[in-house]
């Protein structure tokens, strides 16, 4: 399929893409239309192309930063330096922001909306200029009669006025005015009228006045003008306007004092475009203006989180609580269409098929047309991309591969013998970009050749930067295509189990990133897979044991003579209701994160563990989850006793992991894996580290060394695995039910 992109080569390109995939909340949507606003999208390729001057950074530069970015750890450190490296590489961005079409396919928890449905669609995650889309079905409403499908491409530009005129909340012959007649200002003129108050337009191009003039504005007038706010207030009986609605986007002060002047005491402005807000204080506070910033097409944005999932799910507020979301104002909006209320022919002079697409963006550059319909034609057979990074087809996550661990063939792995290993990376989230990839490609010997990840144009970026040859948009079409020696996963938690599973049976090396399994059936399935394929090289990724304070306190452990006491504090960060690390990730806090801590016990202490007890937070507060406030102790064979505090309640002042450990009538204790101290002991033991290390180089790179050994050595013994992954559920079960205790078999 066709998707418009725009990179530092040049200012927008179409390029040939995989088909994206169906998630069970989402609509598959085959485009017939999209709708490209002239000041939104002049404005994204701005911003996207605004940091191209790296381009023309020295190359000692490049490889300065290159060097810092490749021998850091901390996050922080690696993040900064990750961004910088980014923009100097040519990062592509996806383009999109209003469509219509025919749905070809809906998800299993999809209601109201079937096959050969037309839509219209929004969301600027979701939507994008292509042929084919996947976008929630929240952010989807339907058409009745195709002879409206192409006006339907602006339901989102049309749900954004709509809004506004909402948050306005206009009343029968007031006065109105609205700054910016481009094509959100004149749907807002239009719906003024409908709500039967008198428009005033201002604009800073004429013919946008005069097409004013002719959907009903009582009166335009050039924003260059000196003497507008003096016309205004003879045109209003010395009152001023009763609201203020601003659509055009500014970086100065103009917009918003032009605005406060011709506003009557104790009137409304209604922010809709992006402005900047320095606000004179004096006329201002005088009038008891009403300042109001209308949340884009959604009233329920103010009420949202970053990653939050209502946009991403088929949930929708309950109609008492919010009148108008997003999906009744989409509705709303098609309505008026159909009965038509609104005069679109207008607003819409110019199409333009797909593959013409720079002469779209060229046209709204010279500002010659309020926006542009982009057609899009029934598409010819595929040609294959002449680019050397090959894309592939859905996500598909619903579909499991291969079954064949339910059958007792063994499966046998060969030893990478190459010069050069290649290594496939199924996940290319924030956490694998920064803490995987550039450790993988720092292995000597070692490429990456493969990448599959959800995301079209983070796929597109990632294996730009680390050179892969292959992208899959299918984990299934992975396993059945690629031609990796190694395979990475770090996909989110719910498909570790089977992903880890069907690469093993194909074969495969496996490092995975924790957690092991989210549940105890898939624990009990890849246990029964690794007991009879014993030799099959695979590692979870319990990092932190192979630290260097870690391996250091192990060191000092070896001779001790009394049982361990060890008290381990993480103090993390409150992560609220919405956030996706608590929402379908398949997993929680204790199974994705403390399971590397319990590792860490059973690593120091060096027994069986008996018996363990939990204690969770319990408590009304709908933000404070017991998984990420609770209390665990685990008892050992050998008596040592191990606790591990882990809260979301605390100040991020006082750090966030801190382990004390007590023996033989020593004390020691660990900080973030900075500073390292011991009590009783010999002061060399005592050590600084300016950049933390949590020990993920040196377990890849062990991991990495055993491979090219013609036996393969566990880094972590499958044995720990399966005892750390079984403890770690076995945990985060009593803490779902507000504790208690379990003898350990």
């Amino acid at each position: 399929m066709r998707q418009v992109f725009v990179d530092n080569n040049s200012d927008n390109a179409v390029k040939e893409i995989c088909r994206p995939y169906l998630d069970c909340d989402h609509v598959l949507i085959a485009v017939k239309y999209s709708f490209l606003l002239s000041g939104a999208a002049i404005s994204y390729i701005e911003k996207t192309k605004e940091n191209i001057f790296l381009n023309e950074v020295p190359s000692k530069i490049k490889r300065v930063i290159k060097s810092v970015s490749k021998h850091v750890s901390d996050q922080n450190t690696y993040q900064n330096t990750n961004t910088i490296n980014n923009t100097l590489r040519n990062q592509v961005e996806n383009l999109g922001y209003s469509c219509s079409g025919k749905v070809v396919a809906v998800g299993k928890n999809v209601k109201n909306i079937q096959e050969g449905d037309l839509v219209a669609c929004a969301g600027a995650n979701f939507e994008k200029d292509a042929d084919m889309l996947s976008v929630p079905q929240n952010l989807v409403a339907k058409i009745n009669n195709e002879q409206f499908l192409k006006d339907a491409s602006l339901t989102k530009i049309g749900a954004v006025a709509l809004q506004g005129i909402r948050n306005a909340s206009l009343q029968i012959g007031e006065n109105v005015c609205i700054i910016g007649m481009g094509v959100v200002g004149q749907l807002a003129l239009q719906l003024a009228n409908l709500s039967s108050c008198s428009v005033i337009a201002i604009d800073i191009i004429e013919e946008r006045l005069s097409l004013a003039k002719e959907l009903g504005a009582v009166e335009t007038y050039l924003s260059t003008e000196e003497n507008i706010s003096n016309e205004i207030e003879f045109l209003t009986n010395h009152q001023g306007v009763d609201c203020t609605i601003i659509t055009a986007s500014s970086k100065s002060d103009f917009l918003i004092q032009q605005a406060i002047k011709i506003t009557r005491k104790k009137g409304k402005i209604i922010i809709v475009s992006d402005i900047s807000l320095n606000i004179e204080r004096g006329e201002f506070y005088k009038k008891e203006i009403e300042l109001i910033v209308s949340a884009s097409y959604n009233p329920e944005k103010p009420y949202c989180i970053d990653n939050c999932s209502c946009c991403d799910t088929n949930k929708d507020y309950p109609y008492e609580i919010i009148r108008w979301t997003e999906n009744r104002n989409m509705q709303e909006f098609i309505k008026l269409i159909e009965n038509k209320k609104l005069n679109l022919e207008k607003l819409i002079t110019d199409k333009v098929e797909i593959n013409n697409i720079e002469n779209a963006y060229n046209m709204l550059k010279n500002k010659t047309t309020l926006g542009i319909i982009l057609d899009y034609p029934e598409k010819k057979p595929e040609i294959k991309n002449s680019a050397t990074t090959e894309l592939r087809r859905s996500w598909g996550t619903s579909k499991n591969v291969n079954n064949s661990h339910a059958n007792n063939s063994q499966v046998s792995f060969k030893p990478a013998k190459k010069d050069i290993i290649k290594v496939g990376m199924i996940g290319a989230g924030e956490f694998s970009k920064q803490h995987i990839f550039p450790i993988i490609s720092q292995q000597e010997n070692v490429k990456i050749n493969s990448i599959a990840d959800k995301s079209l144009s983070n796929l597109l970026n990632t294996s730009k930067i680390y050179g892969a040859q292959q992208c899959f948009n299918s984990y299934q079409e992975f396993f059945e295509k690629d031609s990796s020696d190694i395979i990475i996963i770090s996909s989110e938690h719910k498909y570790h189990c089977t992903q880890a599973i069907n690469a093993m049976e194909d074969g495969k090396a496996v490092f995975l990133e924790k957690p092991m399994a989210t549940n105890f059936q898939e624990l009990e399935k890849i246990k029964n897979f690794l007991d009879k394929n014993n030799e099959t090289p695979f590692c979870v990724d319990y990092s932190r044991s192979f630290s260097p304070f870690i391996k250091k306190i192990k060191s000092e452990l070896a001779s001790r003579h009394s049982p361990l006491i060890i008290n381990y504090r993480m103090n993390v960060e409150l992560l609220k209701k919405n956030n996706s690390a608590q929402e379908d990730m398949g997993a929680g806090r204790i199974i994705g994160e403390a399971c590397s801590i319990l590792d860490i016990f059973y690593f120091l202490v060096n027994s069986k563990p008996i018996s363990v007890s939990v204690e969770s937070i319990n408590t009304s507060n709908a933000q404070l989850f017991p998984t990420d406030n609770f209390c665990a102790q685990i008892s050992f064979q050998d008596g040592s006793i191990c606790s591990l505090t882990y809260t979301s309640l605390g100040s991020q002042e006082i750090g966030r992991e801190r382990m004390e450990l007590f023996f033989d009538a020593k004390s020691i204790v660990m900080e973030d894996y900075k500073i390292l101290s011991g009590f009783g002991m010999k002061k060399s033991f005592n050590e600084y580290l300016q950049i933390p290390d949590k020990g993920r180089s040196a377990l890849i790179g062990s991991f990495f060394s055993s491979l090219k050994e013609t036996k393969f050595t566990h880094p972590i013994s499958t044995q720990r695995l399966y005892d750390v992954a079984n403890l770690t559920l076995i945990i985060d079960k009593l803490a779902c039910q507000n504790g208690g205790s379990e003898i350990l078999k």
